[in-house]
């Protein structure tokens, strides 16, 4: 399993020009207004998703958790384990215009004991709600060319001790179908 740490803060865009070299970073497409997209679409056609990022800045002690694969584009659900209450998508080999969500649901579910590694609600119980969170993010030409990866912003994992919200990852190539990762509920410490 691979454990990192990741310190990255969003920002809309910032330009450099040093000696006529000019650097820029790409922003997160993560917006508060609500819609729907293919991600949403090709799990369960009366979800509504909600674009809402929880955190913009992470900093902590990382661990995948899931990972998915669509037309060679892979995207990774990396949750947080210390302090344990943030999750993030990662996708590599990608190409400029493909989406990576990371997603969590609306309502909370009781956490398994800390002798298990999480396990996994059905689509129908994360989507009673009728619409989850999505903290998104498109790849531009600087992130697909230069970087070959990009990070989505945070959402929330875990609201107590005992209860944690159900989380995935989603990657959507422009080339290729949806795929999402199955939905995760983390387990007590």
């Amino acid at each position: 399993m691979m454990k990192h740490r990741k310190a990255r803060v969003g920002i809309t865009s910032l330009a450099l020009v040093v000696g006529g070299l000019t650097a820029t970073a790409m922003p997160s497409a993560a917006q508060a207004a609500p819609g729907k997209d293919a991600a949403a679409e090709a799990s369960a056609p009366k979800y509504s998703k909600i674009k809402h990022c929880d955190d913009n800045a992470i900093i902590g002690y990382f661990a995948i958790t899931k990972t998915v694969t669509s037309t060679g584009r892979t995207a990774r659900l990396y949750t947080e384990k210390e302090p344990d209450d943030r999750a993030y998508s990662y996708a590599y080999d990608i190409a400029q215009g493909d989406r990576v969500y990371v997603q969590r649901s609306k309502k909370t579910f009781k956490m398994s004991g800390p002798d298990t590694n999480g396990w996994h609600p059905t689509k129908s119980a994360v989507y009673d709600m009728g619409a989850v969170r999505s903290c998104e993010n498109t790849a531009g030409w600087y992130e697909a060319n230069v970087n070959d990866h990009m990070f989505t912003d945070a959402v929330t994992v875990q609201r107590n001790s005992a209860r944690a919200y159900a989380v995935r990852t989603c990657i959507n190539p422009t080339n290729g179908p949806t795929k999402c990762s199955k939905w995760w509920v983390d387990h007590k410490d």
